[in-house]
């Protein structure tokens, strides 16, 4: 199950606002040259959660392999909303940015979910420490642009710099961590 909203941006000083909303990003570069956006949620649903519990109650292992058959699903249908971004467009897009990323902190799957009233319409709820339930759910914004917006590496332009990051060195995407 999958919801896609089309929102203006309001470029700001301090941020970019998403028109209609009180939600304001933060500073995000490759947003800068979008103009519009869709905000998504999309979830596997609460069966999903009940089969995984019950599958790793019977067999860690089976519990594993239903959990990792329902992550492939779950970016299958990513990777859908994408394309679907793409089509209704008309334009060109930018890489997904979700909360938790780098470029977005946690809290704005509050923002999401509150922009998509996704409790009353699916189910999807986000708790106080900003974790979305169903726990296969995934929620994220995709910058519209009328001209080719430059896919970078997330991770060179991360104030967070973590062990895990990676780098693009000679036009090479490498691990920090190797």
């Amino acid at each position: 199950m999958k919801f896609i909203h089309y929102f203006e941006l309001d470029h700001k000083e301090d941020g970019t606002g998403i028109a209609g909303t009180d939600t304001v990003l933060p500073y995000i570069k490759p947003l800068q040259a979008c103009l519009r956006c869709a905000v998504f949620a999309a979830t596997l649903g609460h069966g999903a959660d009940t089969e995984i519990r019950s599958a790793f109650a019977r067999s860690p292992s089976s519990g594993l392999a239903l959990d990792t058959a329902a992550n492939r699903n779950l970016f299958e249908l990513h990777r859908k909303i994408e394309e679907e971004v793409l089509a209704a467009s008309g334009a060109y897009i930018m890489s997904v940015i979700s909360p938790g990323s780098c470029y977005l902190d946690i809290s704005y799957q509050k923002d999401i979910v509150s922009i998509l009233n996704t409790i009353h319409t699916t189910g999807i709820f986000v708790n106080d420490y900003c974790v979305l339930t169903p726990s296969k759910t995934i929620t994220g914004i995709i910058g519209i642009s009328e001209t080719p917006v430059v896919k970078e590496n997330q991770c060179d332009t991360c104030t967070h710099k973590c062990e895990y990051g990676r780098s693009t060195k000679n036009g090479i995407t490498v691990s920090n961590s190797w």
